[in-house]
């Protein structure tokens, strides 16, 4: 009977946290939103992320990811590699996941070939991630009836039911996505945004003979990207932007707008909530989010501040931290020689410099 208490109250408990996790700074997360980023730089890229969630609330809510990316211009492929691992609930459920990235780049031009302008650039991307991923239990948390009496409250003695089961069955998935940017205008603006489907196959995690199957999530974004000066070699954007996030209940719809000043700051704000156009229901949070550039490193920083029925007061907000740094040159073609003309039409922007590469663009 504790056995199947047990049983009970992990399933439950696994059921109501399956889902993936998420970032607020998702220009620094890029493969977590669509798996055809793999390798979107051209050049390698490595990211470190840590996400903490409702400070104030009981338990522990936090991931750590780290992903690296690197692309080969002359092949048009791109290379990812995307890992991370969550505490969920409070604290007894660890969530471990590793995953590789592939994708296949088809740059073109659109419009008419006379003249200055020689047609517009675009590129269409698709992406395919396999994972690998388990999740832990850490018994040492759990409470069980045996351990309690009604008199003298929590007894501190080990309970019969445990420990058991330490760890899930090893799960395997497949996911994929496609997006695309292409230039508008003559001034350097463009357009991109992109789709994605996560655990295509529906996997199976179990404890105690309990399976629970992971339900696909979809994930969408569109953003307008406003160059906001004129130079080449220094190009700042104002960008709009709209992602869509869904899995099983869980919906969240995130409108943002962020902007560049100067040649080492990055300014955004953002405002999710579970429906778009419910006015006066369903709001989550407002996200203020800064990065500082320097060469080609970037440090982030996001503050989310929690407007729900849950209060700022009750949660104290979430924090994320982001570290990125790409190394300029650093294609991976197994020793071929690159040519210009692949690598202008690789990276839509071919005026763009090391920082721009650190952006959502």
């Amino acid at each position: 009977m504790k056995k199947a208490i047990a049983a009970v109250l992990i399933w439950s408990s696994f059921a109501t946290l399956a889902q993936d996790p998420t970032f607020s700074q998702f220009n620094m997360s890029k493969v977590f939103l669509n798996p055809a980023y793999a390798g979107y730089t051209r050049d390698l890229n490595v990211t470190m992320h840590s996400r903490l969630q409702w400070t104030n609330v009981v338990g522990r809510f936090s991931t750590n990811s780290f992903t690296a990316n690197v692309g080969c211009p002359t092949n048009r492929v791109g290379f990812g590699f995307r890992g991370y691992y969550a505490d969920e609930g409070e604290g007894f459920l660890r969530n471990v996941n590793a995953a590789g990235l592939v994708s296949v780049n088809l740059p073109g031009r659109f419009g008419p070939r006379t003249g200055r302008f020689y047609g517009k650039k675009y590129i269409v991307s698709f992406g395919l991630q396999f994972g690998v991923g388990q999740r832990f239990i850490d018994w040492n948390r759990l409470t069980f009836t045996d351990q309690l009496d009604v008199y003298e409250g929590q007894l501190g003695i080990p309970s019969a039911a445990g420990p058991q089961n330490g760890a899930s069955n090893l799960v395997l998935d497949v996911s994929g996505g496609i997006r695309g940017r292409m230039e508008v205008g003559n001034r350097g603006s463009y357009l991109s945004g992109g789709f994605a489907m996560w655990h295509i196959n529906r996997p199976i995690e179990s404890f105690f003979n309990l399976e629970t199957q992971i339900e696909p999530r979809y994930t969408g974004h569109v953003f307008a990207h406003f160059k906001t000066s004129k130079f080449k070699n220094n190009s700042n954007f104002l960008t709009l932007g709209f992602v869509y996030d869904h899995q099983q209940v869980l919906s969240q719809n995130i409108i943002s707008a962020s902007m560049d000043f100067w040649d080492f700051l990055y300014l955004g704000v953002s405002f999710r909530r579970k429906e778009v156009f419910a006015i006066d229901r369903n709001v989550d949070a407002v996200i203020f989010q800064a990065m500082y550039i320097y060469k080609g490193l970037g440090v982030g920083y996001s503050y989310d501040v929690t407007i729900s029925d849950l209060y700022l007061e009750s949660t104290y907000g979430t924090h994320e931290i982001g570290i990125t740094y790409t190394i300029p040159n650093s294609t991976w073609c197994l020793g071929r020689r690159q040519r210009p003309r692949a690598l202008d039409c690789f990276y839509l922007n071919s005026e763009s410099t090391n920082r721009d590469n650190i952006h959502f663009r």
